[in-house]
């Protein structure tokens, strides 16, 4: 008789059927899931504005400038912006007299031969 083994790896699906419902399990994930999406989602989509009102009015904006950080109290960060910042920004980027180095509209091309 053939002994069953069984796999060392749980499929996605079945680790989200052990994970509790509620508070700490299962609604949180998702919860975190669909706002990652919807982040992604207006970003790519170039919805600045709505990018910004998924933030509460506390939130903060952060990246670490190293892996180790675990706050951006009196380090260097690669950005660490507030709604209000967040805003500020958006008004300078969609202001009519915007600078850029590549004009709206330009085709790309290559100065290689």
């Amino acid at each position: 008789m053939a002994k069953k083994i069984k796999p060392a790896l749980k499929t996605r699906a079945a680790a989200k059927r052990t994970k509790p419902s509620g508070p700490n399990g299962r609604d949180t994930l998702r919860d975190v899931e669909q706002l990652l999406y919807r982040q992604a989602e207006c970003l790519d989509g170039k919805r600045w504005q709505d990018f910004i009102e998924l933030f509460t009015e506390d939130g903060t904006y952060w990246m670490p400038a190293e892996p180790e950080q675990t706050t951006g109290d009196g380090v260097p960060s690669i950005f660490w912006e507030d709604r209000n910042l967040m805003t500020v920004r958006l008004k300078r980027l969609t202001h009519p007299r915007a600078w850029s180095q590549k004009r709206r509209g330009a085709p790309i091309t290559s100065s290689a031969t």
